[in-house]
C-alpha cells in the first residue's frame, strides 16, 4: 500500500523493488546493423526503448562478430551492412536498463538516425556500465 502518489508518465518504468532494473547512462550491447551506411563511432543516434527515447552515441566498437569463423574481431572498429557486434554506447538521459537474458522489455532497443528516420541498428543489452 502506497502512502503518497506515485507519478508516472510515458516512458517511465514502473517496477517491484525485488527486481528493479539498473537505471544507466552507459552500457554495452550487441548491435545487429540494419542500414546500408556503416556505423559511425561518435555519432549521435534516437535510442528507443519501449516507448521511452533519447539521444545516443555510440562510443566504441569492442568487436564485430565475424560471420565466417564466429569468432570476434576486436580491429573492425565500425559495423557495415547486416553485422553483428558488441559496442559501448551512452546515453544522454538516465535509462532503465536489464540484460536481454533477464528482461528482453528493458533488455533491447532499437537506434534511429535523426537525419534520416531510418532504423540503424537493433540491440540488446549486455551489461549496465558505472561511472
Amino acid at each position: 500500500v502506497l502512502d503518497r502518489p506515485v507519478d508516472v508518465a510515458r516512458g517511465d518504468v514502473l517496477s517491484h523493488a525485488r527486481s528493479a532494473p539498473t537505471v544507466a547512462r552507459a552500457f554495452t550491447a550487441r548491435l545487429a546493423w540494419l542500414d546500408r551506411d556503416a556505423l559511425v563511432v561518435g555519432r549521435r543516434y534516437w535510442l528507443k526503448q519501449g516507448t521511452k527515447s533519447v539521444r545516443a552515441t555510440v562510443d566504441e566498437v569492442i568487436h564485430r562478430l565475424d560471420l565466417a569463423s564466429l569468432a570476434p574481431d576486436p580491429a573492425a572498429g565500425t559495423l557495415a551492412f547486416n553485422d553483428l557486434g558488441l559496442a559501448r554506447l551512452s546515453v544522454n538521459a538516465p535509462l532503465a536498463v536489464d540484460p536481454y537474458a533477464r528482461n528482453r522489455h528493458t533488455g533491447s532497443f532499437v537506434l534511429v538516425d535523426d537525419a534520416t528516420n531510418h532504423t540503424v541498428a537493433g540491440g540488446m543489452i549486455e551489461e549496465a556500465l558505472r561511472g
